[in-house]
């Protein structure tokens, strides 16, 4: 298993550097995902549907590459926190940009 569940709340554990494909699919129980700075890859429909989220830690300086859908369905007042260093690289990223109202700064 490739993440801790403290429930609602998961850990992507540090060894792992991409999140799968529909790993998260639909998952209603979520409430906050903290995705380390090791992540390079989130997957096609990771967490789509997942309705509940309120937050989402994102630690890696470089924004992840983000596969389609991956966060669809998610609830447009989600703050998704980043590297304080990296706001405006992430606000201006392709698969980021579409978020640049939800992403704050954020000392890791």
């Amino acid at each position: 298993n490739n993440f801790i569940q403290k429930d609602p709340v998961i850990h992507i554990q540090e060894n792992v550097t991409a999140i799968k494909s529909s790993e998260f699919y639909k998952r209603k129980d979520l409430r906050e995902i903290h995705i380390h700075k090791n992540i390079i890859k989130i997957g096609n429909s990771a967490f789509f549907g997942c309705t509940n989220i309120t937050t989402i830690y994102c630690e890696p300086l470089t924004p992840p590459k983000v596969g389609l859908g991956a966060f669809q369905g998610i609830p447009k007042n989600v703050k998704i926190y980043v590297p304080q260093a990296s706001v405006d690289t992430y606000k201006t990223a392709d698969s980021w940009k579409k978020y640049a109202a939800q992403i704050v700064g954020y000392d890791f």
